[in-house]
């Protein structure tokens, strides 16, 4: 639905009125401070992952590779998503050249279990829950565009910021009772990349539509295996963060 969203702002950008009349001048100049508010929708990914920690003498032969299987997955999530931004623009001839701010909701809070039988102690079965929640996001990004009579087509990219907390579980079901827990939040920062369209219904206002991918690279903590059992492990834990994000909005030039 994202890239269907992209693909349009693109087409409604390259067909509009005065799109072939290359040297005529601009009838609306983009220069100025601005503030707006977006409303759209995210789709988020994050792959997870678990795996057994080297050194430790718990786990043993099959459980390693049964745990990786079951700690490697993807969550989706589509959410709606509401931002506010402000931003300076200066234009020079056709070109336009800026910076923009942004923050609003992400909303995303996801999760996933596994279960399966333990190789090495037929009858018991280990159960797996991984969770993930990030609520915001913001931006600080650069913006180059182009201007034909009231269009301005542009492509943007730069830094993302957000909250990430995730949350492991594991129980093992057999007479020693290992359980293992971890719950950890961190800032991350990434990385933002886009492109859309905007018209300007007069000197002040516009409405606009973008497209903006996003990448937050990946999380990892480490989470102790506890039990009856005098042998010990760690399992190491792993998110990563992408989201694609459809937004449509407007904005008042100063």
């Amino acid at each position: 639905m994202a890239r269907l969203f992209f693909l349009g702002c693109l087409a409604l950008c390259l067909t509009a009125p005065g799109g072939a009349q290359a040297q005529t001048s601009p009838s609306v100049d983009w220069s100025g401070f601005y503030i707006g508010a977006d409303l759209g929708g995210a789709l988020s990914t994050v792959d997870t992952g678990t795996t057994v920690a080297e050194g430790g003498t718990y786990f043993i032969t099959t459980d390693f590779e049964q745990i990786a299987d079951g700690g490697h997955g993807q969550m989706l999530q589509w959410r709606p998503a509401g931002r506010v931004h402000g931003g300076y623009a200066h234009q020079f001839g056709h070109a336009v050249l800026g910076i923009e701010v942004s923050a609003g909701s992400l909303l995303y809070d996801n999760s996933r279990s596994a279960t399966f039988e333990n190789l090495t102690i037929p009858g018991s079965f280990t159960n797996m829950k991984q969770s993930v929640t990030a609520d915001w996001v913001a931006n600080m990004l650069a913006r180059a565009g182009w201007g034909e009579d009231r269009w301005l087509a542009f492509v943007t990219g730069g830094l993302a910021v957000t909250r990430l907390e995730i949350d492991y579980r594991l129980d093992d079901g057999t007479a020693f009772e290992a359980h293992s827990r971890s719950s950890e939040h961190e800032v991350r920062f990434g990385w933002t990349l886009g492109l859309g369209g905007e018209y300007a219904f007069d000197e002040r206002w516009s409405i606009r539509g973008q497209y903006l991918y996003t990448n937050f690279g990946t999380m990892r903590t480490v989470s102790p295996v506890i039990s009856l059992h005098a042998n010990q492990s760690d399992l190491e834990h792993s998110a990563r963060l992408q989201t694609h994000t459809a937004l449509i909005g407007v904005s008042y030039r100063f």
